[in-house]
Parts: C-alpha cells; structure tokens; sequence
C-alpha cells in the first residue's frame, strides 16, 4: 500500500460491529479505501467510505521518533465517525524472521502511536492494516515449519489486539494468479485473527499488487475477484477495498472511477444480493 499525504474524504454513516465466527449478512460492510476520481455517489449507501491514517500523517518526523505532542494533537482534529480509521504503518517490521527483541520494541512502537490516538480520542475507532496477523505471504506457505513460524509471530503479537477495534489484515493478490494460494493464505490468517477477538475487516484489492511485476496494474481476472469477495463475505466480518492509483508513474496520480469496471459490477451485485437477506 503505498502512502497518500492526504486525507480522504470521510463518510460519517452508522456501524455496529459485533465480534462472532459467523456474523449475520446484515451486519457486514464492504467499505470504500479507494482513490478513484469522480466516483458516483450514488454508490454511498452501498460501498461508505473509511479513512486510512498513513504513515507520514502520523509520523511526521521519521518512523524513528513518534512525538506524542502532535499524535494528540492529530487525533483532536479527526471527524467524529463510527466507522473505524485504519492506521498504516509499514516500517516497522515484525515478521517471522525478526528476532523476538527487535520485534518486540516494533510491537511497543505500534502500541504507543495507537494508544495515544485513543487516549486523545476515546470517542472513535481503530485499527491496523497488515499487522493482525502479520502479513507474510512467504512465510504462510504450506510447509508445516513455515506455518509454525507464522502462527508464533502472530501469536508474538496478540498483545497489540487489546488496543485495536478492528482486524484488518491484507489479502491483496501477489505473486500468483492462483486462487488455491490465495484461499489457503485468507484461510489461515482468518483463523489466526480470530484469536484477537475483534472484527476482520480485511483489506482487498481488484488489481495485483505492484511487487507483482509481471502483472502490475492489470485487474484481477472477473471469476477470481467474485471468488474473493464471496469468500471473504462468507468468513470475515466484512472487507475494505483499496485500489484506484496508478502506481506505474511517479508521483502516483488517481485513475478514474468507472460505473461499469467488472470488478465494482461484481462488488455491487454482491453487496445487493446480500442485503436482500
């Protein structure tokens, strides 16, 4: 996910979260993290917005220094909202093959910035992306060792999960264009996060992510995408939807939102189908 130096719009709507295994169609959100230009808003009521709070909005001064001063200060000034704001913070690595003294001052770091936010701010909602569990797709492979690993570093973590509302792990399509990977990736971490006790929102994404070179800035394949969306409605709490940058230039510019993209038809119908129920 790449960082944004400005705030989103933020869609100020209703939502009650309710942590269980299996959460009923009515309670479930499909909410809107993308940068689309000129996106129909007509399309509110379905796909509301969610703030994310990136890392140089919240660390000012460098990863190395969290100043509590401003962290405060920023959180005051945040809109009243029940939906959660998602915190990314992507420099402080606590994947499995960082030794448990390193990650555990990274873990500290992440307790501090959250925490101060809900001292300052008691009222609002908050969570992480890509940190419960830890977003590894290299580790959370099939091998028995590799899954063990994976298991204790988001176990290593748990203590962080007191301070969050929100799970949101990252499920974004890398490397592969194999939805076999993809299910055993989403499986395992949704049952990881569920030791967290709180919501998973997970994150998605309708094209392949960047460090997918070969793919870069190509939508997802329509069936894999619906694949994605019925099966996270199935297992999660819900799911935010980023998207909407063209990464192939620098600075990063916003694309343009389109009514009848296959991948927002697909999203739609789903979110439709379910709320007749």
């Amino acid at each position: 996910m790449k960082l944004l130096s400005t705030l989103s719009a933020l869609s100020i709507l209703s939502q009650v979260f309710l942590y269980a295994d299996t959460v009923q169609p009515s309670q479930k959100t499909v909410y809107d993290a993308t940068s689309y230009l000129h996106k129909n808003a007509l399309n509110t009521p379905l796909f509301p917005s969610i703030n994310i709070l990136y890392e140089d909005m919240l660390l000012p001064n460098g990863t190395n220094f969290i100043d509590l001063k401003y962290l405060k200060k920023y959180a005051r000034s945040l809109p009243r909202s029940k939906i959660p704001y998602i915190l990314d913070i992507e420099a402080w690595n606590i994947r499995p093959d960082v030794f448990d003294f390193i990650a555990n001052i990274r873990i500290d770091r992440y307790i501090t910035v959250i925490r101060t936010l809900k001292q300052a701010r008691p009222d609002l909602k908050f969570g992480y992306y890509g940190i419960l569990p830890v977003r590894d797709y290299v580790t959370a492979h099939p091998s028995k060792k590799q899954l063990k690993n994976w298991h204790e570093a988001n176990v290593r973590v748990k203590r962080l999960a007191k301070y969050v509302d929100v799970i949101c792990p990252d499920f974004y399509t890398f490397f592969y264009k194999d939805k076999k990977y993809w299910e055993l990736y989403a499986t395992k971490a949704i049952e990881d996060a569920r030791m967290y006790h709180k919501p998973i929102l997970p994150f998605i994404w309708p094209e392949y992510h960047d460090a997918a070179k070969k793919y870069s800035g190509t939508y997802i394949d329509p069936s894999f995408w619906k694949f994605q969306l019925d099966f996270l409605y199935k297992h999660s709490d819900g799911m935010i939807i980023w998207g909407g940058r063209n990464l192939s230039v620098t600075p990063h510019t916003s694309k343009e939102w389109n009514d009848k993209a296959p991948w927002w038809k697909s999203t739609k119908e789903m979110i439709l189908k379910n709320k007749k129920h």
